[in-house]
C-alpha cells in the first residue's frame, strides 16, 4: 500500500533550521520528532515561511519528510507578532506550490493558531480534514497571564475560536490544556484529542557525570540548568533572583548554567537581545557574575550531556502549554523544580520526579532549591522517578502511534 501524503504547518517555526532563537523552540523541536517517526506511514511536506534568499526552497529533513519553504512578506525575518499580515499571502503562494507541482494531499496538521488559520483555508480549498496543535492559546496569554495584549489580539482569539470549532481534531498535550480550551473558548471540545507530546528515549537517557564532564569540559559542585529562549515569559528573572537568596544559605560551590538564546548571526526579535541586556545587568547588581555561566544554544544532540551534569533543572516559566524540557531533563534521570504554570503543573509531578514552585514567586523557589539541593538522598530519588515518569507517560513512540490511530479515524 502506497503512503498518504500530509501537509504538515509550521509558518514561524522552520524545524530545518538551528534551535535557539526565540522563534525557534519547543515547536520545530515536536514537528521534527514525531515526523521522523511518522515518515515510516506517511510522506510529509513541512510548510513554513522562507526568510531569506540564501534559504533552499526545498529541504528534506528524513527520507519522505520535506521542508517546503513559501514566500510570504519580505524575504527577512519578521517578528511573531507581525507574521499575521502575511498569512493570506502564504495561503495563496501554499495553493500555487502544491498545483504547480501536481501534489495530492489526505490531510493537513498545523501548528499554532497562524498555521491553523492557514490550515482552515487549505482545508476548504483541498476538501480535505485538518489536525491542529495550538502550542499555546490566546486567552491563557491574555486573561490568565494578564499579559498586554498585541494590536492583532482580537483576531488571535476569533481566529483560534474559529480553528478550535472547524478542526476535525485538536491535539492538547496536557489535561490543563484541554481544561483552559474548554473554559476559555465557547467550543464543545468534542474534537478534542489529549496526546502527550513525547521525548526521543534513544537521545535523552541518563549518562554517567564522568562522561558528562568529559564531554562537557565543566565540573562543579553543585549545579543548576536552565535551558530555553531568553525572554520574559521564561522567568530566568525569578530564577535569578532566587540564586542570590539561595546563595546566602548555602555555602557551597554553586552554579548556574543557562543554555539557549541568540544564535551568532541569526537575525531575530529584539525582545531576546532586551531581555539578555536585563538579566545581565541583574547578575551584576547581584553580584553573582561568577556563579551564572552562558552556554548560548548548543546542538540538540549535546543536550543530553548538560541535563545529565546538572543536578536539577528549573524551569521558571510564567506560562507552558507543555514544557519539553521538562520530559528532557526527566528522560535524562535529572529531577525537575518547575512553577505549577500551564502544562508543568501536570508533566512534571510534585514530589516525585520534582518540585513545584508557585509562578513568579523568588522566594518560594529559593526554598525549593535549598530543600533538595543539600539531599543528596532526595536528588537520586528523584532523578530513578524522573526517568521511570518519562519513560510511561512521555515516550515518543506512545505519541506517534496515537497520531497514526487519529490520522487514520480522519482518512478516508
Amino acid at each position: 500500500m502506497s503512503k498518504r501524503n500530509i501537509i504538515m504547518i509550521s509558518i514561524h517555526g522552520d524545524p530545518a533550521t538551528e534551535i535557539g532563537s526565540e522563534e525557534q523552540g519547543g515547536q520545530p523541536i515536536y514537528i521534527k520528532d514525531i515526523c521522523r517517526l511518522l515518515s515510516k506511514d506517511y510522506r510529509i511536506d513541512i510548510f513554513t515561511r522562507r526568510k531569506n534568499k540564501s534559504e533552499e526552497e526545498i529541504v528534506e529533513l528524513f527520507p519522505d519528510v520535506n521542508v517546503i519553504r513559501i514566500e510570504a512578506g519580505p524575504l527577512e525575518f519578521i517578528p511573531k507578532d507581525k507574521i499575521y499580515l502575511h498569512l493570506n499571502e502564504f495561503f495563496m503562494n501554499t495553493v500555487r506550490w502544491i498545483e504547480k507541482n501536481k501534489k495530492n494531499y489526505s490531510l493537513i496538521h498545523s501548528h499554532y493558531w497562524y498555521s491553523g488559520s492557514v490550515a482552515l483555508k487549505l482545508k476548504d480549498y483541498f476538501e480535505i480534514p485538518m489536525v491542529h496543535n495550538c502550542h499555546s492559546l490566546g486567552r491563557v496569554k491574555y486573561n490568565v497571564l494578564e499579559e498586554e495584549k498585541p494590536p492583532f489580539a482580537d483576531m488571535r482569539l476569533l481566529e483560534e475560536e474559529l480553528i478550535l470549532r472547524r478542526a476535525n481534531a485538536v491535539i492538547a498535550s496536557t489535561p490543563q490544556e484541554v481544561k483552559n480550551i474548554l473554559d476559555l473558548y465557547n467550543v464543545t471540545g468534542e474534537n478534542i484529542d489529549l496526546i502527550r507530546a513525547g521525548v526521543d528515549e534513544r537521545l535523552f537517557r541518563p549518562i554517567e557525570k564522568t562522561e558528562a564532564i568529559k564531554e562537557t569540559g565543566l565540573d562543579f559542585e553543585k549545579t543548576i540548568l536552565f535551558i530555553g529562549r531568553i525572554t520574559k515569559a521564561k522567568g530566568l528573572r525569578i530564577l535569578i533572583k532566587a540564586l542570590k537568596k539561595v546563595e546566602i544559605d548555602f555555602n557551597k560551590e554553586l552554579k548556574l548554567l543557562i543554555v539557549g538564546g541568540d544564535i551568532s548571526g541569526a537575525m531575530h526579535s529584539e525582545i531576546e537581545s532586551r531581555e539578555k541586556k536585563y538579566i545581565k545587568k541583574q547578575i551584576n547588581e547581584l553580584n553573582l557574575s561568577d556563579d551564572v555561566i552562558f552556554l548560548g544554544p548548543i546542538d540538540r544532540e549535546k543536550l543530553p550531556y548538560y541535563y545529565s551534569l546538572a543536578d536539577i533543572c528549573v524551569i521558571p516559566s510564567l506560562y507552558e502549554s507543555f514544557g519539553l524540557v521538562a520530559v528532557e531533563a526527566m528522560a535524562c534521570g535529572t529531577p525537575v523544580i518547575a512553577s505549577k504554570a500551564g502544562g508543568l503543573a501536570h508533566t512534571v509531578k510534585n514530589g516525585y520526579s520534582g518540585l513545584h514552585f508557585v509562578p513568579g514567586r523568588s522566594d518560594h523557589l529559593a526554598k525549593r532549591i535549598l530543600g533538595i539541593i543539600t539531599d543528596s538522598e532526595k536528588l537520586r530519588e528523584m532523578g530513578i522517578n524522573a526517568r521511570i515518569r518519562a519513560s510511561i507517560e512521555f515516550g515518543l513512540e506512545r505519541t506517534v502511534r496515537q497520531i497514526k490511530v487519529l490520522y487514520v479515524s480522519l482518512i478516508f
